[in-house]
């Protein structure tokens, strides 16, 4: 896993989400306890090799690739 962003809230990353993706407007998804996936609101879309999570009472947007 490689770490893109960290916020202490989860809209603070999904603004950090959001200005990854060069300001494209995105959702997050729940997918399980502390998970989310993220999804493009433009098309529906749901983003391969990336995803948050909650670890410590910190969201992490992290690659999912190697």
């Amino acid at each position: 896993m490689q770490l893109l962003s960290t916020a202490p809230t989860l809209d603070a990353i999904r603004d950090c989400v959001g200005r990854f993706y060069c300001g494209q407007s995105m959702t997050l998804i729940p997918a399980g306890e502390g998970k989310w996936s993220i999804q493009s609101t433009y098309d529906g879309v749901t983003v391969e090799g990336v995803h948050v999570v909650k670890k410590r009472n910190r969201y992490r947007f992290e690659s999912t690739n190697s």
